[in-house]
This record gives structure tokens, sequence and C-alpha cells, in this order.
């Protein structure tokens, strides 16, 4: 498990200057920024500095000093480099068949375009169905894209969870088709064709310097808390197990937010803990020291932390 923050502030200086200790009284933290030789320049905050400053990062100044000691504040922005990029395809449903293997959907697409991913809606509540999907430029010669790709719903009074998105590398057929391998009809509502563009991250990962790990059986969880060095930013969390069998288990992410020893935790992240996805969470940046993972685990056997 490793924690990662995915942000860069860009500054805009106009004066190249020392840093000097007299100017801009009554901070908490000051750092110097050297090397400056163009106009637009990318800085990676250090680690220190976050254990000064509020999570909102409000209350960050960036001076320069002229040789006279006159001060000028220089304007900067934070950015964020992470995010999708989607563009929906049009397509006409051409048929819908059924043999032995399943039912087949069959979609056409404008041969100019492209997609990498198919979201699938069903009226279907409960199921779990393998799907194979295939493209073709003539509906005579047929390449396999995915093959046993595995869609889930599951839903009653206690949970509700839906697995039943494609992802495949970008293809660009003038037909794609789709099986669904059941033996009752399913009832497919809509289908989005996709073509996603992602930016991809830029992470700083982060060593753990404690993990305790508690059962309550009681009240059928485990508590993982995850302490850091020091405060950091945090957006992304990756949680990966060791058990080898299929589970689904609802979690909740909390951050330490009390600034005396006794802990007082809040939620910043809700989701599920799957064995049929890589369970990378992302969620707004927060600044924190000791984060907690909570695994629901109901009556399920406790899962075991990688």
């Amino acid at each position: 498990m490793f924690l990662k923050y995915n942000f860069y502030l860009y500054i805009l200086c106009f004066i190249i200057i020392p840093y000097r200790v007299s100017a801009q009284q009554g901070y908490a933290f000051r750092s110097p920024l050297t090397g400056i030789t163009d106009i637009w320049h990318r800085i990676i905050l250090p680690d220190s500095f976050y254990a000064k400053t509020t999570r909102e990062r409000g209350d960050l100044r960036v001076i320069g000093i002229n040789q006279s000691g006159d001060t000028l504040e220089i304007p900067y922005f934070f950015k964020d480099r992470v995010g999708d990029k989607t563009a929906s395809v049009a397509f006409k449903m051409l048929n819908k068949t059924h043999n032995t293997n399943g039912f087949y959907y069959t979609f056409e697409l404008p041969i100019s375009k492209t997609i990498n991913e198919i979201a699938l809606n069903f009226e279907d509540i409960n199921f779990d169905w393998n799907v194979d999907l295939e493209g073709s430029f003539n509906q005579k010669e047929w390449f396999t894209i995915l093959k046993d790709n595995r869609i889930v719903a599951f839903e009653n009074t206690e949970s509700h969870y839906r697995y039943t998105k494609l992802t495949f590398p970008r293809s660009q057929y003038h037909y794609f088709r789709l099986c669904v391998k059941s033996e009752k009809e399913p009832h497919l509502t809509t289908a989005e064709l996709n073509e996603v563009q992602m930016i991809p991250p830029q992470y700083r990962a982060y060593n753990l310097q404690n993990v305790d790990i508690q059962q309550d059986k009681y009240n059928k969880k485990t508590i993982i808390n995850v302490f850091l060095k020091s405060p950091v930013p945090v957006s992304n969390m990756l949680v990966e197990m060791s058990d080898s069998i299929d589970y689904l288990r609802n979690i909740a992410l909390n951050i330490n937010t009390s600034p005396t020893k006794v802990p007082y935790f809040t939620s910043i992240y809700y989701g599920q803990l799957s064995s049929l996805q890589s369970n990378n969470f992302t969620f707004n940046e927060t600044i924190a020291k000791n984060f907690q993972l909570i695994i629901y685990n109901k009556d399920n056997a406790p899962l075991t932390l990688k």
C-alpha cells in the first residue's frame, strides 16, 4: 500500500534575487527559490512545507526582493496534471442475435473513429457474466479484442455494486460485436462507445512509517491505520490484498484531523474494495499524516493486506 500526490506549483517570476531573512516577518515557514532562469517555473514544494500550512494552501506567498529591499508579491497558480478526456462516438445498433454461445450485439461505427472503452448499462440487477468483444471491417472476418472479460452486478439491501465497463487498447474497426455469455437474455438498455485520452498522472510515492492493523470482531470490520513521516498532500491510494478469493467489501478512508494526541477522524472517501479491479482510489487532495482505512467485512473472513 502506498500514497501519492499529483500537483505542481507554477510560478511566474518577474524579479530574480536571493531571499533575505529580514523581509516579510510573521511567516510560519519560508524557503528560498533558487535557480530562476526563465519566465515560467515549476516548483515542487518540499514535504516540510505542509506541516506549517493550511489544507487549502491559501496562505502561500511568493515574494521577490530587489537590491534596495523593496518587495513584490509574485503571482502563481496550482495546476492538476491528471484527468481523462472522453469523447463519445456515435454508432448504430445493427442487430441482436443469439446462439448456444450467448447473446450478440453488433455496433456500426464510422470507419474513421477509434474507441478504447464501452460502457454497458443493463436493466438486470444481479448477474455475473463473461463477455467477448470482436472487431471487423466487413462483418466476415472478426478479430478478438477481449476474451472472457467479466462484468458483474450485485444489489441487495446492504450493498450495491456494478462493474460493466469494458476497457481495451485503442481499436479502429467499422464494426464491433459484443457477445454476452448468458443462458438468459440480458436486458441491455444503453451502450456508450468512447475514446478516452488519459493525461498520465505524475505522482510522488511516500514511504510508510508505520502500519497498524486491528480486527474489530464485534463490529465485523478491519481497521488499518497508516502513518507517514509528516503531513503531506495525498490524492491517491493503492490497496493490494494477498487473498486469491473473490471479494467485495465496502470501505471508508478517514484522516486524523486532531492537533492533539487524541485522534479525531474525518471521512474523505467511501468506496468498494473488489477482487475484480485494481483497488486504486483517487479522491480530493488532502493534507494529513495519519490515514485510516476501514474495511467492512460483515460475515466474511478478514482480508490480508499485502
